[in-house]
């Protein structure tokens, strides 16, 4: 999306440390996920750094993970993120899970709206305005895939992220996504016009 220099580099901090967490949440045997955890850990692993400031850089970034991680009976059995639950029949308390800011992936998701709008469309979206990040279980999905699926257009780059888009043609800018990452990860979006508290007349 279009910014300052210093918002990308904030943006580009993010995104890297969240799918950090992201990939190791993934099975690393899926055809769309094969590869990720395994990069994703020699990245954590100083023993494969460039240089001497390569390898504290690793250092630190393995440190900040491992501190965040909840293990067996420390895992919260409520609040996991939708499809990122137990998958292999494990038993409870054998798992390791880690906390991920809400913030972190509402940021990432207005990213990548606002980075839609503008490369397809060229337009910004402005304060007029809001942009809402939903996390949505799969059986309450449904109204909002069949949405998509008769009015969605589809944006997608490999096997990595998946985005649908259904835009409300009258002004270009109100739309309903969903963004799909490693086919494992889906985070739902909407652009909607804000709302004046008080209506004109009302005064």
């Amino acid at each position: 999306m279009p910014t300052c220099h210093k918002c990308n580099s904030e943006y580009g901090a993010l995104e890297n440390e969240l799918l950090t967490q992201l990939a190791l949440c993934v099975d690393p045997k899926a055809a769309a996920s094969s590869g990720i955890a395994d990069r994703v850990l020699r990245g954590l692993d100083p023993a494969y750094a460039k240089n001497d400031k390569d390898a504290l850089a690793r250092r630190r970034k393995r440190e900040r993970f491992v501190s965040g991680l909840l293990i067996g009976n420390d895992i919260p059995t409520e609040g996991i993120y939708p499809g990122l639950g137990e998958r292999w029949g494990r038993p409870k308390g054998s798992g390791i899970a880690f906390i991920i800011p809400e913030r972190s992936l509402r940021l990432l998701t207005e990213k990548i709206v606002r980075g839609i709008a503008y490369v397809d469309d060229r337009k910004f979206i402005e304060p007029t305005h809001t942009i809402e990040f939903y996390a949505i279980h799969d059986k309450d999905a449904n109204p909002v895939k069949e949405l998509l699926a008769q009015y969605g257009k589809e944006y997608a780059r490999g096997a990595g992220i998946k985005i649908v888009r259904a835009l409300l043609p009258d002004d270009g800018v109100t739309a309903v996504m969903s963004i799909e990452i490693w086919e494992a990860i889906v985070m739902f979006a909407s652009v909607m016009p804000k709302v004046d508290t008080v209506e004109a007349g009302e005064l």
